[in-house]
């Protein structure tokens, strides 16, 4: 049996090429396969509190698709497939402009709700005078204290929202500049991408 012949300085070039773009491929599919994980877990998580609140679990089933189409992304990562950075790209802006509703309705409810300073005041009966003597030993009363706790809830859901817009804008734009070298590698030869 003859040995193989060794590659020539051209073969090598491909060959480098290969395995530097499967290097970058690898990055992406570890965070896609992050952003499958941690969609799941939190899809279970909000159904299952949805349910006990015998509400209709909405951004459970939100983020269930997600995962669901973030992990279609990650197979085709995985597979080469040049699509696989639009899916995973769009994907991310699904998951801006659901996070973006969440929290617009989350503020708006928190804002124009009920109190939610009476909740907690109902589960102890002691608290709203210890609440009443703190808030006048600070100077201020207990229409005060409801007005700040609205106006975090505001403050809360927009920095929520704000760092949505840049993580998940700046993943959109990285998972889109891999579409180049996922098609550099559609065109690479078939022993190059066996070999590396």
């Amino acid at each position: 049996m003859q040995p193989p012949a060794p590659l020539d300085d051209a073969q090598v070039a491909v060959l480098e090429k290969t395995r530097n773009i499967q290097r970058k491929l690898r990055f992406a599919g570890f965070i896609a396969l992050s952003n499958v994980i941690a969609l799941g877990f939190f899809a279970v998580v909000s159904v299952l509190f949805a349910l006990l609140d015998l509400s209709v679990p909405f951004a459970g089933i939100a983020l269930g698709a997600l995962a669901w189409n973030e992990a279609r992304g990650w197979r085709g990562l995985n597979a080469g497939d040049p699509a696989a950075s639009r899916r995973l790209a769009l994907n991310q802006l699904l998951l801006l402009a659901t996070v973006i509703a969440y929290c617009a309705v989350s503020a708006y409810q928190g804002y124009t709700g009920p109190n939610p300073l009476d909740a907690v005041m109902d589960a102890d009966p002691s608290l709203p005078d210890a609440l009443g003597q703190a808030a006048a030993d600070v100077g201020t009363s207990m229409d005060e204290l409801e007005q700040w706790g609205r106006v975090a809830a505001l403050v809360i859901y927009g920095v929520v929202a704000v760092a949505s817009v840049i993580v998940q804008g700046l993943t959109a734009a990285y998972y889109r500049s891999l579409g180049p070298s996922l098609e550099a590698l559609a065109a690479t030869p078939a022993w190059a991408r066996a070999l590396s």
